[in-house]
């Protein structure tokens, strides 16, 4: 990541219930809460917390994004939101996925060069602040109904196969982390160490339902 893009970071997390919008200025991270996602709101509030440090939409230098899945209106207007400033600035996104996000921090950490110790892969939050073992596999799970969750599974931070959704009663046992900020935390570290790519633009990521057929229709010999 250049120098000129450590700082000025536009970070969004419009995946859930709330909507978390996140400004780094090359220093500290600086965060503003929203009941809900919409476009008006988002936009009127990004202008007032980048207007905050004296700098214009205009001195953005990247944005960071949650592509999805999640709140089906959220992620179209996060991504929509994400695109058309990564256009009109000529500044690039760096996204990822809502589960890889609530991965602990420490897990994302681990340097490649050594093997991650018990202590690097302990979570720091309160909702996530289950053990997790190094070099073991590791469900992480986000609300997506009052039924349902999406699932992934990772090992050492990295995710391995893909995310789907299922019924929450069988979920594995896992560690969940649903808070807005601390997504948005993660994700911010996933630019600052180059383990995230820069994009032109994004796609919203949703995940839908197996289509599963049945039919009654006997086969014949």
């Amino acid at each position: 990541m250049g120098d000129n893009q450590l700082k000025n970071i536009l970070l969004l997390d419009t995946i859930g219930e709330k909507t978390i919008v996140g400004f780094f200025d090359g220093k500290k991270l600086h965060m503003k809460t929203l009941r809900k996602a919409s476009s008006n709101k988002l936009h009127s509030a990004i202008s007032k917390l980048v207007s905050n440090f004296d700098i214009r939409i205009s001195d953005l230098r990247s944005i960071g994004a949650l592509a999805g899945p999640g709140s089906f209106t959220g992620v179209r207007i996060g991504v929509t939101i994400a695109n058309a400033l990564a256009y009109a600035l000529k500044i690039p996104i760096f996204a990822t996925d809502s589960l890889t996000a609530q991965v602990p921090l420490e897990t994302n950490k681990t340097s490649p060069k050594r093997s991650p110790t018990s202590r690097d892969v302990r979570s720091r939050t309160s909702d996530s602040a289950k053990f997790l073992e190094a070099d073991q596999y590791h469900t992480i799970t986000l609300p997506a109904s009052h039924s349902e969750v999406y699932s992934a599974k990772f090992k050492n931070g990295k995710m391995v196969g893909k995310i789907e959704l299922i019924p929450k009663a069988e979920a594995e046992h896992c560690s969940v982390s649903t808070k807005s900020n601390y997504r948005v935390k993660n994700l911010l570290d996933l630019i600052l160490s180059d383990k995230i790519k820069p994009q032109k633009q994004i796609l919203p990521l949703y995940i839908k339902k197996p289509n599963i057929t049945t039919s009654n229709k006997k086969t014949k010999k």
